[in-house]
């Protein structure tokens, strides 16, 4: 079975739907809880855990939730928000990627564009901000409305859309120091 998770600003939640036998099935929709109340969720990325990353444009937040697919709810805890309005004023877009290495949560790197700020945020798995980018070869960042981690064997493409103009292949150097990952990010042609 296989779930297909979106978001619905509109209605405040998050709607899922399960594919059983080749037909998708209306399961639920999740509008918070105690620990999570959604305000304008614009943007959702799952890693292969079903761990949900949800993008709250108006709480300047990303809540990290579990989808249980035994039961087929969503459930958060009093940790759920992993990214706050310290680092987030206006944001558009979130992608999530597991770097290939599913059991290795370290090096797991979830970006986040912000129209306000003009830029890319690279945060770890926890929500720690790594980096921040304001500018992609000498040219500033104006207008970030989505982005998408693209992972190949042995290092990631970063791509988005900033305004009218798409960006394709911003390139990590990895450097592997024990289990830890070291990266930069440069351009790549």
């Amino acid at each position: 079975d296989r779930v297909l998770f979106f978001v619905d600003p509109d209605w405040k939640r998050i709607v899922y739907s399960r594919e059983h036998n080749g037909t998708y099935e209306a399961i639920d929709g999740y509008k918070g809880d105690d620990n999570v109340t959604f305000e304008r969720p614009v943007a959702i990325d799952v890693n292969e855990d079903g761990e949900l990353f949800v993008l709250d444009a108006e709480a300047q937040a990303v809540y990290k939730l579990q989808y249980n697919p035994s039961t087929h709810k969503i459930i958060s805890t009093p940790q759920s928000k992993i990214i706050n309005s310290q680092y987030l004023d206006n944001p558009s877009d979130i992608s999530y990627s597991n770097r290939g290495t599913y059991d290795i949560l370290n090096d797991d790197y979830i970006v986040v564009t912000d129209l306000n700020k003009k830029s890319l945020m690279l945060f770890n798995y926890y929500g720690t901000l790594l980096n921040e980018f304001h500018q992609y070869q000498g040219i500033a960042i104006s207008e970030p409305k989505r982005v998408e981690i693209i992972d190949h064997s042995n290092f990631l493409t970063l791509n988005f859309i900033d305004g009218q103009r798409i960006v394709h292949g911003w390139r990590s150097e990895e450097r592997r120091v024990g289990k830890e990952c070291r990266s930069r990010w440069s351009p790549y042609h």
